[in-house]
């Protein structure tokens, strides 16, 4: 499935249509809209069909922060998520040092996958989820912290 998979930056400037994959990666429509329209976003598409987004914005002069990222769940899996990140690395190795990316505190699956990445613990941010609007639940937890990862680029 990975090979039909194609990877590319996302030039349109009307960014709502991937609202509802955005909404997957961060369940908070008022979180989302502080962010949809900054930084820049890539797309993954199978046929022509959308089926994975990722938007990333400058955290620090030498660090890119992956702000959202999701991958279709039938597209889960086969490797996209995995050939994502790599595409996402080559295209920032040259401008950045760091990738930053942040997870909920019971979301083990994500940090699980961002770690086979390459990324490791780098910090967390309490209380984060008290500013969403209703609370996020992920197999029975509340999310309540941020758990921040990165990965050196070079």
């Amino acid at each position: 499935m990975v090979q039909s998979v194609l990877f590319s930056k996302y030039e349109n400037l009307n960014r709502d249509q991937l609202r509802p994959l955005l909404l997957i990666g961060d369940e908070d429509e008022m979180q989302l809209n502080k962010y949809i329209d900054k930084g820049d976003v890539f797309i993954a598409s199978d046929a022509g069909k959308c089926v994975g987004v990722a938007l990333l914005i400058e955290n620090q002069a030498a660090c890119i922060e992956l702000k959202n990222m999701d991958i279709l769940p039938e597209y889960q899996g086969h490797g996209v998520g995995s050939a994502f990140i790599d595409y996402l690395f080559a295209c920032y190795s040259d401008d950045y040092k760091q990738m930053l990316v942040g997870t909920g505190d019971a979301d083990f699956q994500n940090m699980a996958f961002y770690m086979k990445a390459g990324f490791r613990f780098s910090g967390i941010r309490k209380a984060y989820f008290e500013s969403y609007e209703k609370p996020i639940n992920v197999k029975g937890i509340d999310l309540q912290d941020m758990v921040l990862l990165t990965r050196e680029l070079v």
